[in-house]
């Protein structure tokens, strides 16, 4: 009788401790799939962001090359504006040149033309065919002087 209880209660304890296995068996497998669905939803995500990642960096690249284009068009641009506007000034500042030239040219006309009008005024005569041709000549050279001055 001893035996026979002692025999129950050692396998009502292995059945406790066979379900008990099982049990864990079951939370082992259990745990098993989750880890692995998480590893795959982490391979995942961790893919989609390197995609991400990687289309950043092309983008990046295809900008930066697109900016150092522009960069290098726009100096290109702006050395041909510089000898432009340098071309455009040494232009300026010879036609200024010219433009005193002519000026100073038509100052010493019209001084010269000063000079003679007061000369015709002293060899004019009061009659005869030499005073009106002095007259003439006089009223000529007032319309050359004030045309000559108006350009001024």
């Amino acid at each position: 009788l001893l035996t026979d209880r002692r025999i129950a209660e050692l396998t009502g304890n292995l059945r406790a401790i066979s379900d008990e296995m099982q049990d864990q068996i079951r939370r082992v497998d259990n745990m098993e799939r989750r880890v692995l669905e998480l590893r795959s939803q982490t391979n995942e995500k961790l893919e989609r962001r390197c995609s991400e990642l990687q289309r950043s960096v092309q983008r990046a690249f295809a900008e930066a090359t697109s900016a150092q284009s522009c960069t290098k068009d726009f100096q290109e641009a702006e050395t041909r504006h510089r000898q432009r506007l340098k071309s455009l000034e040494e232009d300026a500042d010879e036609r200024r040149s010219r433009d005193q030239n002519a000026k100073d040219a038509l100052l010493r006309v019209c001084a010269r033309l000063d000079a003679l009008s007061s000369q015709v005024i002293s060899l004019k005569q009061p009659a005869g065919a030499k005073g009106e041709q002095v007259s003439h000549l006089e009223e000529a050279m007032e319309a050359i002087q004030k045309k000559l001055c108006e350009q001024e």
